[in-house]
Parts: structure tokens; C-alpha cells; sequence
């Protein structure tokens, strides 16, 4: 009759398995793998975050005087442009079209706009036939038609007109500002000045410029904006043409690469490449009663110059850290599994014994 006891396996071999590489390797392993994922993943999950906080908050810093500069600038240009149509607005109204067209009167309104405001090159008058009956200026412009010009339309429709930089019959270019005003008892009439485009060159690089701010004619809040050495601010129009020289698209009426700027009634910041496929940070803001829009624009690696140092010290930190834990994990680990494999060895070896 066959026996239905199991052989009972040798207490002797069972130890001798209790005591082999593999399965001192595998505690070993275990140990190391389970303490290093308990000490190490709080450290990189703080490590990350604390990144990233530090990320976004230099970048903060970093744009926001580009956002002053683009909302300083607004300002100050959106006045420039209102002070002189406000200026043309008043001579208009309170002086008649037959004193205008007289050069002595007319002059002298020149004068006293050139004193108060600056940039202004030239004065003229213009009838509802589009001569220009009256002149004051470097040029002989009297006399020469503008029918044809679209700025004489937009003023005749529009009542107030600023132009983009254009050369015109100067060949130079040049800014206009007209009225236009409609008598009770007379014919309509334009009124029309020239602005320098020095005066965009002040208002955008008044610190960059050799003389102080503060001794230009044309621009007395000029101390307020600045660009830093490493920007490029300029101003162009709808079509993105340059209206002043630019330290890195050229000069002036040249286009620019820069992909079109969004609608916005306020500075804005965007990320953006030009055609090299360089990252670029720009702040712009775009002027009311204009066809200008400001544009500061600096690159990102020269921005973010000061940031690599900084990310240098918040990579070694947590590297040094998880080194220095692995190296304590693993000596701990490998003292810890000797210890059950010597006491291990004995029990083996008092087993042999008793057998």
C-alpha cells in the first residue's frame, strides 16, 4: 500500500538556499529601490516646483519693464499727437481762412507753434479744391495740388488725419497733421504741418541718445522711457514699415520680418520668431488716432541671460542631494543585508552542525 505522506525537503538544503547570492542581491535591490523612491521623489517634486516658481517669477520681473516701456511710450505718443492736433484744432477755430492765407499772420501762427511744441517743419493751408493757397516752410510749396493724395481725402472725410511716414513731394520722410474745418460762412479748409521724424526717434530712444532727454525741443517726457542696450525699439505702421531706424531691421520704411501684432487697445506681451527661427520676447502697444504702433523687442537668450546661473544653482542643489541620498541609501543597504547574511551564515552553519 503507497504511503500519502509528501517527502519532507532536507533542513540542510533549505539553508543552504537561505544563504545564496541571489537572494541576498535581491534584498539588496529591494532596499536600495524602496528607501531611494521614498527619499528621492519628494525631493524632485520639490525640486520641479520650486523650478518652475522661480521660472515664471524672473520672467515676471524680466517683462514687466518691457511693459511699462511699451504703456509709457503709448502715452506719451497718443499725447504728442493729440497736443498738435489740438494745437491745428484751435487755430482753425479761431482763425479765419482769409487771415490764414495772409503769409504774415500765417507766420506768425507758425512761430508760436513751433516755439510751444517743436518737430514742426512747415504750416500750410489748403482749399477745398486741394491747392494749397498758403505756405510757411523750408520748401516752395505753395500752389502744389493735393487732390490726388490720400491723406487729402481721409482729412476731408475724417476731419482730423495723422499720416504713416511717407517721402511726398520732400523726397524726405516726413509726418502730417491736418484738419480739417468747416466754416458756418465760407468754403471748408485743411490745415496742414509737417512733424520731423526725429521727434519718434526721441519719444522711443530718448536714453540712448547722446544729449539728456530733457534738452530736446521736441519731447519733454522723453526721460520717462529707456531701452536697455540689448533691445530694439521702433515704431511701425499697419503694414509693418519701419517709421524709425531700428538696430536690427534697419531704417527707416524698410519692413520688418516680425509676424503681424494683434489688435489691442493696450501693451501686450507675446513670444514670438523672426525668419531665423529666433525666439524673441516683444512688448508693443498700439496708438490711438494713428496708424503707429510701438514695438520693443528683445531676444530671449539675452534676456534670459541671468536666468542660466540662477538654473545652474537650482539643478546642482537637488543633483548633489540625490547623490549624496543614493550613496547613504546604498551603504545603509549594503551594511543592513551583510548583517542578515553573516547571521545567516551562522544559523546555516549551526544547522550543518546539529545534522
Amino acid at each position: 500500500m503507497a504511503s500519502d505522506k509528501k517527502p519532507q525537503s532536507d533542513p540542510v538544503d533549505a539553508q543552504d538556499l537561505l544563504i545564496s547570492p541571489g537572494r541576498y542581491r535581491r534584498m539588496l535591490f529591494a532596499a536600495v529601490s524602496s528607501v531611494s523612491v521614498v527619499a528621492l521623489v519628494p525631493l524632485l517634486i520639490m525640486s520641479i516646483t520650486t523650478y518652475h516658481q522661480y521660472q515664471d517669477a524672473l520672467y515676471d520681473d524680466l517683462t514687466r519693464p518691457m511693459l511699462r516701456f511699451a504703456a509709457a511710450g503709448q502715452e506719451s505718443m497718443e499725447s504728442f499727437i493729440s497736443e498738435r492736433l489740438s494745437a491745428l484744432a484751435m487755430v482753425v477755430r479761431e482763425t479765419s481762412f482769409d487771415d490764414l492765407k495772409d503769409s504774415e499772420k500765417l507766420s506768425s501762427v507758425f512761430a508760436n507753434l513751433k516755439q510751444s511744441f517743436g518737430g514742426i517743419v512747415d504750416l500750410g493751408v489748403i482749399d477745398e479744391q486741394g491747392i494749397q493757397v498758403a505756405y510757411v516752410g523750408p520748401y516752395t510749396l505753395e500752389g502744389v495740388s493735393y487732390m490726388g493724395e490720400p491723406w487729402f481725402h481721409e482729412v476731408s472725410a475724417r476731419g482730423s488725419y495723422v499720416s504713416d511716414v511717407f517721402l511726398g513731394y520732400r523726397n524726405l520722410p516726413h509726418i502730417i497733421v491736418a484738419v480739417r474745418q468747416d466754416p458756418e460762412e465760407g468754403h471748408p479748409f485743411v490745415l496742414r504741418t509737417t512733424i520731423d521724424t526725429d521727434a519718434f526717434h526721441w519719444l522711443v530712444r530718448a536714453r540712448a541718445a547722446r544729449h539728456r532727454p530733457d534738452q530736446s525741443p521736441v519731447c519733454g517726457r522723453c526721460h520717462a522711457l529707456g531701452v536697455q542696450l540689448f533691445s530694439d525699439a521702433f515704431i511701425i505702421n499697419d503694414e509693418g514699415v519701419l517709421q524709425t531706424r531700428s538696430a536690427l531691421y534697419g531704417d527707416v520704411l524698410e519692413r520688418i520680418d516680425l509676424p503681424a501684432l494683434p489688435d489691442s487697445r493696450q501693451a501686450e506681451l507675446l513670444d514670438l520668431e523672426n525668419e531665423g527661427d529666433e525666439p524673441l520676447i516683444v512688448s508693443y502697444a498700439k496708438i490711438d488716432r494713428s496708424p503707429f504702433t510701438l514695438v520693443l523687442l528683445t531676444p530671449r537668450v539675452k534676456l534670459h541671460s541671468g536666468w542660466q546661473s540662477l538654473r545652474r544653482e537650482l539643478l546642482v542643489f537637488p543633483a548633489v542631494s540625490g547623490v549624496i541620498i543614493l550613496a547613504v541609501v546604498i551603504a545603509g543597504a549594503i551594511y543592513a543585508v551583510n548583517r542578515v547574511r553573516e547571521a545567516d551564515v551562522k544559523r546555516a552553519a549551526l544547522y550543518h552542525k546539529m545534522e
